[in-house]
């Protein structure tokens, strides 16, 4: 009976899909982690934080009370024309200083709301350049053409790939998309915001 029951589970397990293996480095695996948590590709956030500079944030910080522009996590969510702080700090039920401070707490906040902003915007995470109307609003630009510029920048990272410098001398490595457009493919007219 054990022979018949370990015969019927073994071809269900074979047909699982299990995520890539985590990568390397504490920056990377930060990313990783909360990506896959959320459905969000990997090397999309791995591209926003080059683009904000958030992958060199140290993964402990203590908040400047007085910091004009705060961020948190490896996607430096901060208030703008939409909020990415504060929408991070609701979706995972805590404040915006506990966020800042703890680096990988705000790289899954990040995760959750670039996750959000694609659901809304019908992202899938087989196709990043579903992702741009994403990217673009969690830009948290006012102005249009600073939005799309924005995407054109984490768009271009992502065409190339390559190494990219990180907190503490780690090198993360994001693979290279060389068919994703870099440019917008539909119109440039304003959305409603």
């Amino acid at each position: 009976m054990r022979r018949f029951a370990l015969g019927l589970l073994l071809p269900f397990a074979a047909c699982s899909t299990q995520p890539a293996p985590l990568p390397t480095g504490e920056v990377a695996q930060s990313v990783a982690l909360a990506a896959d948590h959320n459905g969000v590709p990997r090397d999309l956030m791995l591209a926003i934080g080059v683009v904000e500079g958030g992958v060199r944030l140290q993964k402990v910080r203590i908040p400047d009370l007085e910091d004009h522009v705060p961020v948190a996590g490896v996607l430096e969510l901060r208030h703008g024309a939409f909020d990415s702080l504060a929408r991070g700090a609701a979706l995972m039920g805590t404040d915006e200083l506990t966020l800042r401070a703890d680096t990988d707490l705000g790289t899954e906040a990040g995760a959750r709301v670039l996750a959000e902003l694609g659901r809304q915007t019908g992202a899938r995470a087989d196709d990043l350049a579903s992702w741009r109307a994403a990217v673009e609003q969690l830009s948290g630009m006012a102005d249009y053409t600073a939005r799309v510029r924005y995407g054109e920048d984490v768009f271009t990272i992502l065409r190339a790939g390559g190494p990219f410098p990180a907190r503490n001398g780690e090198s993360i490595t994001i693979a290279a998309h060389p068919d994703l457009p870099i440019a917008p493919t539909g119109p440039l007219v304003e959305a409603a915001t």
